[in-house]
């Protein structure tokens, strides 16, 4: 994976039109670790359920950090964050709508996370 995302950066580094509208959007569809072979499972644990999310825009768009940005979500910290918290987290079933977002189209019709397109990579 290091070598393809190294590979993706240096054709882009070469093509900086290209560079300059390019949005990346990485993200896991869960964590992993407890037990071992486990993948959805054993929710309780933190290395279970929490997983990166980064968005990387070409133009230099995205600025800081997600939480930051994005005040109206709650950051769960090392806590587990469960169904008890009013403020929704961030998580990677917004990124379908984040990704439309930035390639200036509507939401997922009927779509129920980040349907508001509210999930911010940079102040504005």
């Amino acid at each position: 994976v290091d070598q393809a995302f190294q590979k993706m950066f240096k054709d882009l580094d070469s093509n900086p039109r290209l560079k300059a509208r390019t949005v990346i959007v990485v993200t896991i569809d869960h964590g992993g670790g407890v037990p071992l072979k486990t993948h959805h499972g054993a929710g309780e644990h933190l290395c279970n359920t929490q997983i990166p999310f980064l968005v990387w825009t070409g133009n230099r768009r995205a600025k800081g950090d997600l939480f930051q940005l994005n005040p109206q979500r709650m950051d769960p910290g090392d806590e587990f964050y469960g169904p008890e918290h009013s403020l929704p987290t961030i998580r990677n079933v917004d990124m379908g709508n984040l990704a439309l977002y930035l390639l200036g189209l509507p939401s997922v019709p009927r779509s129920t996370e980040n349907f508001v397109q509210d999930l911010r990579v940079s102040k504005k």
